[in-house]
C-alpha cells in the first residue's frame, strides 16, 4: 500500500477500471443504435478513515466529463448513494447521523426537458426518498408520474408539505426525529473526530489465512517490512482492500 497511490489495482485507480468497462458498454451500444443503461456502483467510501471517498473525485470527473456532452439531449444521469457516512467514530455523533440520513442525489435531464428541468429546481430542497428516485426512472424512461401517495417523481413538482421530514409517510420517523431541535441535547456543532488514515482498517478486512504471515525469528531482530516485502509486488500501486 502506498498513501500516494490509494485504492489502487494494476497501477491505476481501482475506479477507473469501472468508468473504462462503463466506456466501453456504453460505445458500443451506442454504435450499434441500441437503448443502453448504464449503473456504476463505487464503495471506496466503504472504510473507516474517510480518506479513500476523494480518490473518486478524478476518475468520475474524467468518465463525466467525457459522457455527458454527447448525451445531452436523451439520457438522464444520476449520482446518488444509499446513505450517507457511516463510518468510524463520526456516526456516533448528531451530526453524523444526520448525514448517514441524507445521502447525495444529483440529476441532470435531457436540455430540452425544459418542464422537468423546472421540476426539479423546486425541487432541490423538498425531503425526498429513495422510492421517489425509483419513481423519476420510471417517470422518465415510460413517461408515466401516477405512484403511491407517498411516492412521487422528481420530475414534478412536489407538494409543499415535503418541505419538512415529515411531509411523507415513506421517510422514517426515526431519521426525523434527528433533524427536531434540542431532540438529544447535543450541540450540532461537535462532532467526533474522524479517525486518522490508518491501514489497520484495511487489514482487518483481509482473512486471516490470506495475510501473508512474518518468517519466525530466532535470534535478534526481525525482518523489516521492507525487507520481507522486498521484490514481492509493484511498489507504484497497491490495492488497498
Amino acid at each position: 500500500f502506498d498513501f500516494e497511490r490509494p485504492n489502487c489495482i494494476g497501477g491505476q485507480e481501482a475506479a477507473r477500471h469501472l468508468t473504462s468497462h462503463a466506456t466501453q458498454f456504453i460505445d458500443r451500444y451506442s454504435q450499434a443504435g441500441r437503448p443502453w443503461s448504464a449503473f456504476i456502483s463505487f464503495i471506496d467510501s466503504h472504510e473507516d478513515t474517510h480518506m479513500l471517498a476523494a480518490t473518486l473525485d478524478d476518475p468520475l470527473h474524467s468518465f463525466l466529463s467525457e459522457m455527458v456532452p454527447r448525451f445531452l439531449d436523451n439520457t438522464l444521469i444520476a449520482v446518488l448513494s444509499d446513505h450517507g457516512l457511516h463510518y468510524s467514530t463520526y456516526l456516533e455523533s448528531l451530526r453524523g447521523k444526520k448525514d448517514r440520513a441524507q445521502p447525495v442525489l444529483f440529476l441532470k435531464v435531457p436540455d430540452h426537458a425544459d418542464a422537468a428541468s423546472r421540476a426539479l429546481q423546486a425541487n432541490k430542497h423538498m425531503w425526498t426518498t429513495p422510492f421517489d428516485v425509483h419513481a423519476t426512472f420510471r417517470h422518465f424512461l415510460f413517461g408515466s408520474a401516477n405512484y403511491s401517495a407517498a411516492t412521487s417523481s422528481l420530475l414534478t413538482q412536489l407538494s409543499q408539505d415535503r418541505r419538512g421530514c415529515n411531509g411523507s409517510e415513506a421517510i422514517p420517523k426515526r431519521f426525523c426525529d434527528l433533524f427536531q431541535p434540542n431532540q438529544h441535547g447535543q450541540d450540532d456543532e461537535l462532532a467526533e473526530m474522524v479517525s486518522p488514515a490508518a491501514m489497520l482498517s484495511y487489514y482487518a478486512d483481509i482473512p486471516a489465512d490470506a495475510k501473508q504471515q512474518k518468517e519466525a525469528c530466532s535470534a535478534g531482530n526481525p525482518p523489516s517490512a521492507h525487507a520481507l516485502y522486498k521484490g514481492s509486488f509493484d511498489m507504484g500501486c497497491k490495492c488497498s482492500t
